[in-house]
């Protein structure tokens, strides 16, 4: 088992070497899977969004991916729409949430960009971030730690992290 996960309708989710499989108070039941099994030691469930959707961030052949499955329905749904249509956006590298229910994606060029959870676009927040920029996940905070830059201060309280780097 690499990754336990309990989603808002107190299922639980599991990461393991065959797939991602859901327990739902008797038997288990397969969400997810992939031809590869070498695909699932890279896999982790990176959040759950305010709509319920499960974050699914995966190594293929070096290349970061993500798929999105419905927590509710436990069905695989198209990112398309979910986030940034716009020319600038480079691809997803990394998402979180904060307590607010906002999301936060870094993308592949290294921009950073947040989505509030009143507002339907995504907004730029800061752009040039260092290409080992991550998120770093800790179950037992209640805000997502972040990896990489130093950011403003002004955009760590808007986003609600704790930087790492200054402890």
């Amino acid at each position: 088992v690499y990754q336990i996960h309990e989603d808002k309708n107190g299922y639980y989710w599991v990461v393991t070497e065959r797939g991602i499989s859901f327990y739902e108070g008797s038997k288990f039941w397969r969400a997810l899977n992939h031809k590869s099994p070498e695909v699932f030691t890279k896999v982790s469930i990176r959040v759950e969004d305010s709509q319920g959707r499960l974050w699914i961030r995966y190594l293929l052949e070096d290349d970061i991916n993500f798929r999105v499955i419905e927590s509710g329905s436990r069905k695989e749904i198209s990112s398309e729409g979910l986030l940034p249509d716009i020319p600038e956006f480079k691809g997803l590298k990394d998402i979180t949430i904060n307590d607010g229910g906002d999301l936060f994606i870094i993308d592949k060029g290294g921009t950073l960009w947040v989505k509030y959870a009143n507002q339907k676009e995504w907004k730029y927040v800061l752009g040039d971030l260092a290409p080992d920029f991550d998120f770093v996940f800790r179950t037992n905070f209640k805000a997502p730690w972040i990896w990489g830059p130093t950011f403003p201060d002004e955009v760590k309280r808007e986003m609600g992290l704790v930087d790492l780097k200054k402890g």
